[in-house]
């Protein structure tokens, strides 16, 4: 199984591919005003996966940073408390309780409180570009199948079009 330190390194690697590609499709929509690069083919399939991957790489990181290193220390878990005094706050010191999908990094204290440092929304994201990712790949291989002849005697002779 890997470890949470590397999957952490590894997504730091991959973020900074996932967000140029972010900005470049971002620079194409702007100054051609068109959503893909090429309408035709499986490309809008294939390009809408790559987009989803990127999202989902870019909102996946930035989860793996909240509260990190935050294993045996209460600092992060009270800040999420809202700061409370120590003798307002729950009792006793709080255990941190991770996951990595979906992402979470829960905090839980004797008493029975928890609070989920990870925001709902982060999660949210992920699973909607997961979700435009097999979107995408649907409609990839669709284009490619449809796209392709039944009949090799389709295709038209030179100067006739298809009816």
């Amino acid at each position: 199984m890997i470890s949470s330190d590397t999957l952490f390194i590894v997504a730091n690697v991959a973020v900074l591919p996932a967000v140029f590609l972010l900005g470049a499709k971002l620079v194409h929509l702007l100054a051609t005003r068109r959503v893909w690069l090429s309408p035709r083919g499986a490309r809008p399939g294939v390009e809408l996966t790559v987009l989803s991957v990127c999202v989902a790489v870019a909102a996946y990181v930035p989860g793996l940073w909240i509260g990190f290193g935050t294993n045996g220390t209460a600092g992060a878990c009270v800040r999420a408390l809202g700061n409370p005094m120590r003798d307002e706050g729950p009792a006793g010191e709080p255990t941190v309780v991770e996951q990595l999908f979906p992402l979470s990094r829960e905090c839980r204290w004797s008493d029975g409180t928890h609070i989920d440092l990870v925001p709902l929304w982060l999660n949210v994201v992920i699973f909607a570009a997961l979700a435009g990712m097999a979107i995408g790949l649907v409609l990839a291989v669709c284009r490619l199948v449809r796209g392709r002849p039944e009949n090799p005697n389709q295709h038209p002779e030179e100067g006739e079009q298809l009816k």
